[in-house]
């Protein structure tokens, strides 16, 4: 997470517990730019810097 964090203007938000019942969300991710595009690609940078253990 630390390193999806680092990415400019980008900023995680988790909640929930460890665990989850059904198709819950545990967490979103918050991007600011200038226009959708320059978002979109903040967003995809960050993302795959994430990576979820089961």
């Amino acid at each position: 997470m630390a390193d999806a964090i680092s990415v400019r203007s980008t900023q995680l938000r988790l909640f929930a517990g460890p665990s989850i019942d059904g198709q819950r969300r545990l967490g979103v991710g918050l991007v600011k730019a200038d226009d959708i595009e320059n978002a979109i690609a903040t967003a995809l940078e960050a993302l795959g810097k994430i990576n979820i253990v089961y």
